[in-house]
């Protein structure tokens, strides 16, 4: 179990098949002529599946207030070589005709919820993270995910140094961590004897 939460060393891959979520935040969006659409606002991550859910792009020009909101599949966004921009690799009018979606948006939980399935990229990232105690134990420093699959390959955990692990900052799954739904510290469900030991 532990060595599914603990995920290996993964090189990012020329291209940015492989790339840090917060790389791709607020990257302008341009259409396949070229001409720009907006900018990613964030992704939207299902933390149980290590999945995101969808991108959302905010497109100028469309609503009557300026910027209007899109949830767009991930693999409809092509950065390009050198990282400054990403491609909609669909036609605009497809999202036109779909539903726009509030800046708050996100899949709804039970009222009652203690956990979120979805977070956001932006909340992740820098997120501050506790173990079972509620002792600080770090934060959240970067989701690594896939473009082509929409997976999420690890989230990059930067433990306190009052653990006293002799190894960098660990690559674990989304799945090692909870959140809970009032949006305090994440919580690391890995105990700090384990990480120390993967064998135990």
């Amino acid at each position: 179990m532990l060595a599914a939460l603990l995920a290996p060393p993964i090189a990012l891959a020329a291209g940015w098949i492989r790339m840090p979520a917060s790389e791709l935040l607020g990257k302008p969006v341009i259409d396949m002529q070229g001409d720009r659409l907006g900018r990613v606002q964030d992704l939207v991550v299902d933390v149980r599946n290590s999945r995101v859910s969808y991108a959302i792009v905010g497109f100028n020009g469309w609503g009557t207030l300026g910027e209007e909101l899109f949830p767009v599949p991930l693999k409809s966004l092509a950065p390009e070589p050198g990282g400054s921009r990403v491609t909609l690799q669909v036609a605009p009018r497809t999202l036109r005709d779909g539903a726009s979606i509030d800046a708050q948006s996100e899949p709804r939980l039970p009222a009652d919820a203690p956990l979120k399935q979805h977070v956001r990229a932006s909340e992740l990232v820098g997120r501050r993270v506790s173990d079972r105690t509620g002792t600080h134990a770090g934060e959240i420093e970067e989701a690594v995910i896939d473009m082509n699959s929409g997976l999420v390959l690890f989230l990059l955990f930067d433990y306190d140094e009052a653990w006293g692990l002799d190894q960098p900052a660990l690559r674990m799954a989304p799945q090692a961590f909870s959140f809970p739904a009032d949006g305090g510290p994440a919580v690391v469900n890995v105990a700090r004897e384990r990480l120390e030991d993967p064998g135990r």
